[in-house]
């Protein structure tokens, strides 16, 4: 009789272990918007972004993207970012859409990006893309973030390529700002 016993016990283990995994991988498969959304909800960053570029890459609409390249900033996967945010502001609607979401939301994105691209080593794009994406310096913006992350690491020549950008720029009292803690970085450092 416990030899009956226990091979049900075993069994019906077994039955919902493969039940719970084919359930998960119907899930995953299926719907990976929803496993992204669950991942949310139980803070697991990493998850949430990767099964939202599977609901991307099975859907490929606007609001996947803009959802792919939120979650990816969410869990800071620069490589998601480096791609996502690059083709989501390269849209024709994210002008539009970040207009409707917030005032600072493109400059969030752009900064986003430019930051990924420093930490990834692609020192040059982040620099012209901080400028690409800056409209006007009264505001912090991509330029802002990418003078604070180098001079948090002591990168000395970038401080001075943005300098030398900016000083080309017309003479602007927000520039000028600017050029000044550059210099005040750049002293530091020395």
């Amino acid at each position: 009789m416990k030899k009956v016993i226990t091979k049900s016990v075993i069994l019906t283990v077994l039955i919902l272990v493969v039940v719970v995994l084919v359930g998960q991988m119907t899930l995953s498969i299926f719907f990976p918007q929803t496993v992204s959304d669950i991942a949310l909800k139980f803070n697991d960053k990493t998850a949430c972004a990767n099964y939202q570029e599977k609901a991307y890459k099975k859907s490929p609409t606007f609001d996947n993207l803009a959802l792919l390249t939120e979650r990816s900033i969410l869990a800071n996967d620069d490589d998601k970012i480096i791609i996502y945010a690059e083709k989501f502001i390269d849209d024709e609607n994210f002008i539009a859409y970040a207009n409707s979401v917030d005032e600072s939301y493109a400059y969030y994105i752009a900064s986003s990006l430019v930051t990924s691209l420093y930490n990834k080593g692609y020192t040059l794009k982040s620099i012209e893309t901080a400028f690409i994406q800056t409209v006007d310096f009264e505001h912090v913006g991509p330029v802002h973030r990418l003078i604070a992350l180098a001079s948090e690491k002591g990168d000395k020549q970038t401080l001075i390529t943005i300098k030398q950008k900016l000083i080309t720029i017309n003479n602007n009292v927000y520039v000028n700002n600017l050029v000044q803690i550059i210099n005040e970085e750049i002293n530091k450092i020395n």
